[in-house]
């Protein structure tokens, strides 16, 4: 199950939200906020763990789904198979909101703040997307983006997800098929770590 924790911001929003306690369980716990970015409102998710963040139009389940199933396409330093685990094990039919009673959480207001105080760089790197018709591409691009901007935040993400998906959703290596068999090759070469042995001798 998805689940939104939101601060004083999106408090007038929410209609409904829920007072039993989060369940801690991978990629479902998300930090929410509003942003507006040219002037048109946006709601700013951030994954609990990783950092991952995503724009959308409006608190929509099916439209989170697919915008989260689209930016895990693009990212190619995970694998197919983890991808494919990562988004069904995220996609959700119901976004349970969660009241923080403060402001929003630290990362969550990190990345608010990076793309507020770059808000013409980052129209510029979003300008590709500005005439595309589907929703969920452009907010894909819009979310992948803000890596962009700051390339410590881009690397740090890269690292948490790598490990949570590697801990979440570990890829097994497969037996060695029968038909092949594996051999040491024995090195037909000087070993070049011994540097120091070969320096000012002819090649």
């Amino acid at each position: 199950m998805l689940q939104v924790r939101y601060g004083i911001n999106l408090a007038p929003e929410i209609k409904e939200n829920k007072i039993d306690i989060i369940k801690n369980e991978p990629f479902t716990i998300w930090d929410a906020d509003v942003i507006n970015i040219q002037k048109q409102k946006y709601y700013l998710l951030v994954e609990k763990d990783t950092s991952f963040p995503i724009l959308l139009t409006k608190l929509d389940t099916k439209l989170f789904n697919d915008v989260f199933a689209n930016a895990i396409k693009s990212y190619d330093f995970i694998l197919f198979k983890q991808q494919q685990k990562l988004v069904s094990a995220v996609k959700s039919k119901q976004m349970s909101f969660y009241d923080t009673k403060s402001q929003a959480s630290l990362m969550l207001e990190k990345i608010r703040k990076l793309i507020e105080d770059n808000q013409s760089e980052y129209l510029n790197l979003i300008d590709v997307v500005k005439d595309e018709k589907n929703m969920v591409d452009k907010l894909t691009v819009m979310s992948a983006t803000i890596f962009a901007l700051d390339s410590q935040i881009g690397q740090n993400f890269i690292s948490k997800m790598i490990d949570e998906v590697s801990t979440y959703f570990p890829i097994k290596p497969q037996k060695p098929n029968r038909r092949y068999k594996y051999v040491d090759l024995v090195p037909k070469f000087e070993d070049f770590s011994n540097f120091e042995n070969y320096e000012n001798k002819p090649v």
